[in-house]
């Protein structure tokens, strides 16, 4: 699981001996708030660098548009 929380950017809590007795209110309160905040998605980059430096490989789930742009 931490892999693919790396990967993706997102967040990974672990909650030790869970008691939905005991934990449920904090389990229930901090779930409202992960899935109802403000998040940004549609974002460009773009970077320079000095001649002579090429990019080789690409990560993540993107299409370049252009050769520049990534």
């Amino acid at each position: 699981m931490n892999q693919l929380v790396q990967i993706t950017g997102g967040d990974l809590h672990y909650y030790s001996k869970f008691n939905s007795a005991k934990h449920g209110d904090k389990f229930y309160y901090e779930f409202f708030r992960y899935v109802s905040r403000v998040k940004g998605n549609e974002v460009s980059i773009k970077v320079r660098a000095s001649t002579g430096f090429t990019v080789t490989e690409y990560f993540g789930g993107f299409g370049l548009r252009e050769a520049v742009d990534f």
